[in-house]
């Protein structure tokens, strides 16, 4: 999301916004006026996790496509920028040699304010002589080409930990990211457990995070999660128990620290300081960094609050320690779509139906329905084992699909299927049994056999 809230950015594969291109690839939605954009060209693979400039014209993400910008030979997934005024594409992952096997794999891009900083990690090395195959996270300057390592001691060409998790402040000039390395300022003070640290580029000084209270190290894993504007004020998960004065909740939570004072809030806490009675991640900052927003699968963290199966949203103000909840944590409906086939296609290339679905649950099942009209009000319905059904047209008949991960669901198509024009329906439940409504253009789609 753009700093003002007004372009978002997001991956998709569904042919009403995508076309023919049969890849996942990038676009940017204007929130006001609600058009829709490709961000720059689509590649020949996967395009995702895209990352937005806060003036919202620049894109970052991560893809496996090699035609985007240029020749691309190390058949590695790679980051690249997006200009969405200009539609050119740069390669941010610029490898020292373009070959097979020369560099790793490169993910989790996040962008400066005005798109001329990127940080990133990539598993493999490359990237900057001398820094070997040692997976870590890396600060590249669109405007110069320069590519610098920053999980790394000042001065140093490596680590004897891997980094990950980048969060790059507003001017680029500090890198949030987490490390279980022991070389860096304050990394060996609980060995290899996973720390959090701040990497100011100018003068290459490493500061660590996530520190006891007594300046001890934390006694369990913390991640990098947010970094303010100014790169002052950052937020982070910990299961550590020993940030903060009271923190025996014995489970994860979100913390604030403002690396000027060295003063650390626990975020997911109570008013009176108490932490919270199940476990909290996922922390974001405002630029300003007065306010933490998070998500908590706990119970009871507000007055009056009703209670729920569904993690919450919800923001503290550090200025002043109010907390209030973003999202209520109701049990919204499913949402499927419908990805293949579609258009028009040859009987003997349709043996699959399949779409995506999305809850913010898990899914108990998607059913779906295939009919194609024979007059009548009668229609030929796909049923068990590719067998047709003859039956009203109102009344569909319903197969279940098979759903991997919550996120996709498939369903085989053993035989061949008539001509004609056919309807797919699909309905998707979650595990509370809520079931979605049925919607043109979204779970009912029409394709045609020739």
């Amino acid at each position: 999301l753009s700093a003002d809230g007004r372009f978002l950015v997001f991956t998709s594969n569904t042919p009403d916004l995508n076309g023919h291109v049969p890849a996942y690839a990038i676009f940017k939605r204007d929130l006001v006026t609600g058009a829709h954009q490709r961000a720059c060209r689509a590649g020949n693979a996967d395009s995702g996790n895209p990352v937005i400039s806060a003036d919202g014209r620049f894109v970052a993400f991560e893809s496996r496509a090699t035609n985007l910008a240029g020749p691309d030979h190390d058949l590695q997934p790679d980051v690249y920028e997006c200009d969405t005024a200009t539609g050119n594409l740069t390669r941010v992952s610029a490898p020292l040699s373009d070959s097979v096997n020369s560099v790793g794999s490169s993910q989790q891009p996040s962008i400066s304010a005005d798109g001329r900083y990127i940080a990133f990690t990539s598993d493999g090395g490359g990237l900057v002589p001398g820094d070997g195959t040692r997976a870590g996270v890396y600060w590249r300057d669109m405007a110069t080409g320069e590519t610098r390592l920053v999980d790394v001691p000042p001065s140093a060409l490596g680590s004897d930990g891997n980094g990950s998790d980048p969060k790059i402040s507003a001017d680029g000039r500090y890198v949030l990211f987490d490390s279980d390395a022991t070389d860096l300022f304050g990394g060996g003070l609980n060995g290899r457990t996973v720390d959090v640290f701040r990497k100011d580029i100018a003068t290459g000084a490493v500061t660590l995070v996530s520190q006891g209270k007594d300046g001890s190290g934390a006694n369990g894993d913390s991640t990098a999660d947010s970094i303010s504007a100014d790169g002052n004020e950052v937020a982070f998960t910990s299961n550590a128990s020993n940030l903060v004065l009271g923190d025996a909740n014995g489970t994860a939570d979100v913390f604030a620290r403002n690396l000027g004072t060295g003063g650390t809030t626990m975020i997911s806490a109570h008013p009176d300081g108490s932490g919270l009675a199940g476990p909290s991640a996922q922390g974001a900052i405002s630029a300003d960094g007065r306010y933490v927003a998070f998500t908590s699968s706990a119970g009871g963290v507000v007055p009056g609050e009703a209670p729920s199966t569904h993690a919450r949203i919800y923001r503290r103000d550090l200025a002043t320690g109010a907390l209030v909840e973003v999202t209520s944590g109701l049990n919204l409906r499913p949402d499927s779509l419908i990805g293949e086939p579609f258009g028009v296609n040859l009987r003997r290339k349709v043996h699959l139906i399949a779409g995506t679905v999305e809850d913010n649950g898990p899914i108990a099942r998607v059913r779906v329905a295939a009919s194609r009209s024979i007059g009548h009000a009668r229609c030929l319905w796909l049923g068990r084992g590719g067998h047709l059904i003859k039956r009203s047209c109102r009344r569909p008949f319903y197969l279940n699909a098979r759903v991997t991960d919550s996120l996709r669901w498939t369903l085989r198509v053993p035989r061949l299927l008539p001509r004609g024009t056919w309807t797919i329906r699909s309905l998707a439940t979650d595990t509370t049994g809520l079931t979605e409504r049925l919607r043109n253009g979204r779970n009912i789609n029409t394709f045609r056999l020739k």
